[in-house]
């Protein structure tokens, strides 16, 4: 294989090594995010972030913009509130009931301020990128492993 094509082919492989190195990074960041704002309840919203073929980070979550963005206050669904209450503090459906309504009586009054885990994961993450340094020495390891394999092979004239 010409030194170029191998060269090229090289490159590829790097951006997609870089790719998966970014995205699994990114949901390291994001899981850690969500430990720290306490959004652990039924871990939906954890358990609902993958990565597809391509490196996308995907959030599966219908309530994840809610929780990245807040609300304003509105009347919210009060079953929905008095479920999560239940599996987020262990109540019996008489608490649960009672805490999922006050819940909702203060999101009435109050919306729900942002929990920013996305924004914040994709902040840290964008500075790493920005320092290049590890991209960089990986750019370097992949080329000097392909040239030491050609430079075995030539010889001298």
């Amino acid at each position: 294989m010409p030194l170029e094509e191998e060269f090229n082919n090289m490159i590829v492989d790097m951006r997609d090594d870089i790719k998966k190195r970014i995205a699994e990074k990114f949901v390291e960041y994001l899981k850690e995010n969500i430990r720290f704002y306490d959004l652990i309840a039924s871990e939906t919203l954890i358990n609902s972030i993958e990565i597809d073929n391509d490196y996308n980070v995907i959030i599966d979550c219908p309530y994840a913009p809610y929780i990245e963005y807040g609300i304003p206050p509105t009347k919210a669904p009060v079953e929905k509130i008095i479920a999560w209450a239940s599996i987020k503090w262990g109540l019996d459906e008489k608490d649960a009931r009672n805490v999922g309504w006050a819940v909702r009586k203060t999101i009435a009054q109050r919306g729900i301020e942002p929990k920013p885990f996305f924004r914040d994961a994709l902040n840290r993450i964008r500075a790493e990128i920005y320092d290049y340094d590890e991209i960089k020495e990986l750019a370097i390891k992949k080329a000097m492993e392909i040239l030491s394999k050609k430079v075995k092979g030539w010889k001298r004239r």
